[in-house]
C-alpha cells in the first residue's frame, strides 16, 4: 500500500535518490509544490516533483501498481537506481559518481558560489538544453533560488576575463547528510580550458565547508568519467530514468 508521509523521519538520505527526497521536503514539504509517500510493504520512499516521481528503496512488489500510482499522480518519468527492475523499455541511463577526495584542486578566481543566480538559465539552456525542455526561465529561477535561500541547492558559476558567465555547476539537492550534483557545463568555443573543473571544485569547497560529507554527480555520458575521476570522483551505480 502506498501512504503519504508528512515528515522526515523515513526519509535517509544515504544515496543520490534519498538525498533529492529530503532536500525537496526541507524545501517544499508542507506546500503543494512536491508530495511525498511511503510503499508500506517495502519501505520505498516516493516524492513527487513536477512530472518525475523520485524513488528511494528496494525492489517495490508490485510494479504494476506503481506505474498505476504514477498514473494517478500525473507524472511520465521515474527517477530510480538502475538495480530496480521493471519491464518498461523507455529509459535513459548514466552513472551515480560519488566524491572520494579529501582536497579539492584550486579552482578559478573568478568563480562565485550562490551568487547572480540569473546568469545560470542561459549557460545550462545553451549547453545542456535537453534538461530544460518545457522549463521557463523563471520557473528555473524561481525554484533555484528558493532552494538556495533555504539551505537546499548550491551553485557555482565561473566568469571569464571579460566577466562574462562561461561555466557552472549546479547541486539542486542539498540537505545536512549529502548532495547531488546533476548539472556541469561550460560554453562550447571555450571547453577544456579547465572552466569545468573549476565550478565543480569551487561547489565541492563550499559543500564541504558546510559539514556536507556525501557528495555524488550524475552523468549520462561515460566518456565524463575520465574527467571526473580526476576531481576526485568514483563510480558508486547507475540511475535510471523510466519514460511511462
Amino acid at each position: 500500500m502506498i501512504r503519504s508521509i508528512n515528515n522526515t523521519d523515513k526519509i535517509n538520505a544515504l544515496n543520490p535518490f534519498g538525498i533529492r527526497i529530503k532536500a525537496l521536503h526541507n524545501a517544499y514539504g508542507g506546500t503543494n509544490i512536491c508530495s511525498f509517500y511511503v510503499d508500506t510493504d517495502t519501505s520505498c520512499i516516493m516524492a513527487k516533483s513536477g512530472s518525475v516521481l523520485i524513488l528511494d528503496g528496494s525492489n517495490t512488489s508490485d510494479n504494476q501498481l506503481l506505474f498505476d500510482f504514477c498514473k494517478l499522480l500525473g507524472v511520465n518519468r521515474l527517477l530510480c537506481s538502475s538495480e530496480h527492475t521493471f519491464s518498461k523499455e523507455h529509459k535513459t541511463e548514466g552513472y551515480i559518481l560519488k566524491h572520494n577526495a579529501s582536497k579539492t584542486n584550486l579552482h578559478n578566481k573568478r568563480t562565485v558560489i550562490n551568487d547572480k543566480l540569473r546568469d545560470i538559465f542561459p549557460l545550462i539552456k545553451n549547453n545542456l538544453g535537453e534538461s530544460l525542455s518545457g522549463v521557463s526561465f523563471d520557473e528555473f529561477y524561481v525554484d533555484l533560488s528558493h532552494k538556495v535561500r533555504h539551505g537546499c541547492a548550491a551553485a557555482s558559476i565561473v566568469y571569464d576575463e571579460c566577466n562574462q558567465p562561461v561555466s557552472c555547476a549546479v547541486a539542486p539537492f542539498v540537505c545536512n547528510e549529502g548532495a547531488v550534483i546533476s548539472a556541469v557545463c561550460t560554453n562550447k568555443e571555450i571547453r577544456n580550458n579547465g572552466y569545468a573543473s573549476s565550478a565543480v571544485n569551487a561547489i565541492i569547497d563550499h559543500l564541504t565547508a558546510c559539514g556536507v560529507d556525501k557528495i555524488f554527480l550524475q552523468i549520462s555520458n561515460i566518456k565524463l568519467l575520465d574527467l571526473y575521476n580526476r576531481l576526485g570522483f568514483v563510480c558508486s551505480g547507475k540511475w535510471q530514468e523510466i519514460l511511462l
